[in-house]
Parts: structure tokens; C-alpha cells; sequence
């Protein structure tokens, strides 16, 4: 009877970063498998599936529960969606596939307000927002901000750069469809509503989340651009142009309108070698060659972007562009924003 464990949860996530090829073989369980559910009888049939404790891991009924301190189980005694497992090419070793592990994530446990309301209380200027309400969204930006992980193509912690994508849009519409009222179903098609697919860093992730989000939520409500759009031939007149082919960060084809992120510190800010200077010579080509092709740029730089009020001008003058001028924002929402701010570029 062959021996399996099934990564999921937190673990699948640590797994997933650390991958440079995620697997895309689906795999089902098998009705004889044994489900391994202690550290000490993983480490002792040769598994190391490479991550940090406690392991979480999936169980298909009550009788495989462990209390192993090191060992978190979940138990999912539903029907699993299609396409729900995937083998990571470690014998034995299962993980849930992206959309799976991002529907367990949105499911219980549910937030706990307490820890806002602490937080809240020591700070005069975040006493209108009702913490249980806060916890709840703040659960819906932050699987947002994971769902755009796994359909971009960078991983976090540590942050790698230009990785195959785990999902899309379309994979992951299928799979809510799928999974029919699973737990955390509500939360996981709420999360689909705010995220888009493409994003190439973190940086670029959290800017088109604070422009999008609804006010309610402390965004701005701009128009949903698309990321990285593949502009080439023509539509760049290459005559004026050094560059064949561009991928704007965010773009807004209705309006010609371009927000570019300045990611120098990739590099070192305060860099001045001859490799920055070529990147910055790039980097000004690149923005000239999309003036001369009758877009509207928008930069923003690092500081921009960690700064609010700095990042409340560049979203005005974007919302000029986009002939969609922000209104007015109440001082709840003006509360929501700092909050959502310090979680999109801090978190």
C-alpha cells in the first residue's frame, strides 16, 4: 500500500516559491493509499518534501488526524474538485494544485477581529472602521494579492522574477465553477473579481490593486488595465522607435494611457554603475518610444509608490488621463486607504 502525503494550505505556497517548474500533472489519490501523517514516519520512508514547519498537509477523513506538534492536518471530506492534486516529482509527495490550495486558504479558520482592534485602539486615526469588518476584506485583498502570485510570473520570499505561470483567470473561473459551494467558495470568487492576471513583480501587483480596489475597500476604482500587453510592429511605428517589441506594466488601450513602474532598486537605487546606466538609458527609450506612438506615460517610482500621499498624486493624474476623476473619498474610506496601502507595499 503505497505510502502519500498531501501538501496543502501554507505549505502548498512554500512549495510553490520554491519551484522554478511547478508540476501540472494531476493526479487522484488512490483508495488504498496510506495517508502519512507524522513527521517521524515522513522523515523515516525517505520523504523530504523541502519545507518549514508545522507541515500542513490534507487527510480525506477524521480517522488520519494527528495532533503531531509539527504536523498541521486538514481534513477535506468533500468531493475534490477536478484537478485538485498535482505530483511534485518527490516520490510519495502530493500537493494541491494552485486553485485548490487558494479555495482551502479562503475556507476556515476565519480571521479573528481581535488583533485589528488592538491595533485600532492604538491609533486615534483608525477608530471609524469596524474591525470585523476590515478582517474580512482584508482576507479577500490578501488571497488577491497570492491569486496574482500564482498567475504572474515572480514567487515571493525571496522574490524571483520572470517564473512560469501557475494559473489564469480562465483555470481559475473553471475550477470556482467546479467546486460547486465548497467552503470558502464566496471568498475565492470575491478574490477573482479583484485580481488580474500577468503581473512580472510584487511592486507592479500592489499598484494595480491600490488604482482598481473599489473605495470601499480603500482603493481608488480606476478602470482594470491590462498587464504587461504585448505591443510590437505597428502599433509602436517602428520608425520611431529603438525598441521592436514593449510590454507596458499597466495599460489602458481605450484611453492610450501607460503607467510604467521605475524598478531601478532592483538594481541598487543609489547605483551608478554602467549597468544601471543602461537600464536607465533603456528605460528612458522605452518611455519615449510609447510617447512617440501617441500613448500618455505615467512613472512611478519606488518612493512614489511606499509614499501615500505621493501615491494619492500619481493616482489623481491618472485618473485625469483616464477621464475618470476620482470623487471625493469619506473619512472612512480615507482610513481604509492607509490601511490598504500598508498592506499592499509593506506586506
Amino acid at each position: 500500500m503505497p505510502a502519500v502525503v498531501t501538501l496543502c494550505r501554507e505549505s502548498a505556497v512554500e512549495f510553490y516559491r520554491s519551484m522554478d517548474k511547478p508540476p501540472f500533472q494531476a493526479v487522484s489519490p488512490g483508495p488504498r493509499d496510506e495517508l502519512i501523517t507524522s513527521m517521524s514516519r515522513l522523515r523515516s520512508e525517505g520523504f523530504s518534501p523541502g519545507v518549514g514547519k508545522p507541515l500542513h498537509v490534507i487527510a480525506f477523513s477524521q480517522s488520519t488526524r494527528t495532533r503531531a506538534k509539527d504536523m498541521s492536518v486538514h481534513v477535506w471530506s468533500k468531493p475534490l474538485p477536478k484537478g485538485s492534486l498535482l505530483a511534485t516529482g518527490r516520490r510519495g509527495v502530493l500537493v494541491t494544485s494552485p486553485e485548490f490550495t487558494l479555495l482551502q486558504l479562503a475556507g476556515p479558520p476565519y480571521p479573528n477581529a481581535e488583533s485589528e482592534e488592538s491595533s485600532s485602539a492604538s491609533n486615534p486615526a483608525w477608530q471609524l472602521d469596524d474591525p470585523r469588518f476590515w478582517a474580512h476584506d482584508r482576507r479577500a485583498v490578501e488571497l488577491a494579492l497570492l491569486m496574482m502570485e500564482f498567475t504572474g510570473t515572480y514567487r515571493r520570499r525571496p522574490t524571483r522574477y520572470g517564473l512560469p505561470r501557475l494559473s489564469n483567470f480562465n483555470g481559475l473561473s473553471r475550477f470556482c465553477e467546479d467546486a460547486g459551494r465548497s467552503r470558502g467558495i464566496m471568498l475565492l470568487r470575491r478574490a477573482l473579481k479583484l485580481q488580474m492576471d500577468g503581473s512580472f513583480s510584487p511592486m507592479e501587483t500592489a499598484i494595480a490593486l491600490m488604482l482598481t480596489l473599489p473605495a470601499a475597500l480603500g482603493g481608488y476604482g480606476l478602470p482594470r488595465p491590462i498587464l504587461n500587453a504585448r505591443l510590437r510592429g505597428t502599433e509602436l511605428r517602428s520608425t520611431a522607435s529603438s525598441q521592436h517589441e514593449i510590454l507596458p506594466d499597466l495599460y489602458w488601450p481605450e484611453r492610450e494611457v501607460v503607467l510604467e513602474y521605475d524598478s531601478r532598486e532592483h538594481h541598487g537605487e543609489e547605483d551608478s554603475s554602467l549597468m544601471n546606466g543602461e537600464k536607465l538609458a533603456h528605460d528612458a527609450e522605452r518611455a519615449n518610444s510609447l510617447v512617440a506612438a501617441g500613448r500618455h506615460v505615467l512613472v512611478v517610482h519606488r518612493r512614489q509608490a511606499m509614499s501615500l500621499s505621493r501615491f494619492d498624486l500619481v493616482a489623481r493624474q491618472l485618473a485625469v488621463l483616464l477621464g475618470q476623476p476620482p470623487a471625493a473619498a469619506s473619512t472612512l474610506q480615507l482610513e481604509r486607504r492607509t490601511k490598504l496601502h500598508t498592506l499592499l507595499i509593506y506586506s
